[in-house]
């Protein structure tokens, strides 16, 4: 082996190190000691969470530095989900590995906003197993057995009145409408002063299917249009991007029929399970299927309604504006409402763009009123995980229960 020029020195056939490397050892300790130091303190002043150990700092900053080195602009993609139930969870998580893998994200945050214990069990579990790369936020102030009912209605009190007892691990309404999920809001408004260049992605916990090859293009897209305000991905089983979708021969008519463009930006879609499952079923048919939902010209398709922000990009930097139409929305509506505070708000208010990159294809599960087809649809994705994706998934599904 080589040894550098001064590195070492030979006396009596002994190899000794020298001062220097006594004084370089001296420092690196030094170093290693403030980091320490300096994650001790920033735990003890925050309410949140921070990365356990040097390392995870340190990737971090390897991330970064390697993005600068190959031309890519020094931003950071968060990936983030209101976490989360356990049976969803198991068929995303081989999706995070991959995407940090590839490079198409820095890092996962998963909130803690379980309601049931062995969800909530598992969730710590997932921040042990992916140490290097997972973060499970706290909301310091949310105690779920006083969460408000968010599956159905948005919270609005009548909804107890019309679907009775809860469902889906959510919990009944006993708070303020407003508490909702603002913890999460701004915890990233109150950051966002030293992240003026990163990427948020919020998706939810019942995402099951990703093309991670489009994720990094999608971010990309979102640092480069500086003019959108919020961007969502292509949803199979989402009324406005399922219309889309069909304009471009993905979804036939004989299928689930026609797909106009909804008025409401959701459609009937969102409501109809039946309809739900027959598309699910569709696009894991084949790869032919699937191939037919990968739509690049055009990229982009502008929106001017509500739509469910099952898979979005949003800038850390805007934050602090997500935060003031949620309030403003507060003030005017009564209700905790974060989907429409943050799309149909900002473009009929503040004249945003907001719009769907037709290229990165995500599926998403179901909504509160396809609920009773939700373990069918599940089922076919573990399915298909395991007879098609086996070498991504590995073991993660043996113990799969609906």
């Amino acid at each position: 082996m080589r040894v550098p020029n001064g590195a070492l020195s030979r006396r009596k056939g002994q190899v000794k190190p020298r001062r220097t490397d006594a004084v370089f050892l001296m420092l690196a300790i030094v170093f290693i000691g403030a980091v320490a130091v300096y994650i001790v303190a920033i735990s003890m002043d925050s309410p949140y969470p921070v990365p356990s150990s040097v390392e995870a700092y340190l990737r971090t900053e390897d991330i970064t530095a390697s993005k600068a080195a190959n031309g890519v602009p020094a931003f950071r993609t968060i990936y983030t989900i209101f976490a989360g139930r356990r049976n969803r969870l198991l068929i995303q998580e081989p999706y995070w590995k991959e995407m940090i893998r590839i490079g198409a994200i820095d890092e996962v945050h998963l909130w803690d906003y379980c309601f049931d214990e062995d969800d909530r069990k598992h969730l710590y579990t997932l921040g042990e197993k992916y140490s290097s790369f997972v973060k499970i936020m706290r909301p310091q102030d949310v105690a779920m057995e006083n969460f408000y009912w968010f599956d159905h209605n948005h919270s609005l009190p009548e909804a107890l009145e019309r679907y009775g007892n809860p469902t889906e691990g959510r919990a009944l309404l006993k708070w303020r409408p407003e508490r909702g999920y603002t913890e999460y809001f701004q915890y990233y408004a109150s950051t966002s002063n030293k992240h003026s260049k990163d990427i948020i992605i919020k998706a939810d916990d019942d995402i099951v299917w990703i093309n991670t090859t489009q994720v990094r293009p999608f971010v990309a897209y979102m640092v480069n249009r500086t003019d959108v305000f919020l961007l969502s991905a292509s949803i199979i089983n989402q009324g406005l991007c399922a219309h889309y979708q069909q304009k471009h021969g993905a979804i036939p008519k004989s299928l689930i029929g026609d797909l106009p463009l909804p008025g409401n930006g959701m459609g009937e879609l969102h409501d109809n399970s039946t309809d739900a499952l027959t598309l699910h079923k569709y696009f894991l048919s084949s790869e032919e299927a699937r191939q037919k939902f990968y739509i690049t010209d055009p990229q982009f398709y502008q929106f001017g309604f509500t739509i469910n922000v099952n898979f979005v990009a949003m800038r850390w930097s805007d934050f602090p504006e997500y935060v003031e139409l949620i309030n403003e929305k507060l003030v005017e509506e009564g209700r905790y409402y974060d989907e429409g505070a943050i799309t149909w708000d900002p473009i009929r208010k503040r004249k945003k763009l907001e719009g769907i990159y037709m290229p990165l294809v995500v599926a998403h599960a179901t909504f509160g009123a396809q609920k009773d087809k939700t373990t069918e649809i599940l089922s076919e994705y573990v399915l298909y995980a395991k007879k098609e994706r086996a070498s991504l998934y590995g073991d993660i599904l043996d113990n799969w229960t609906p």
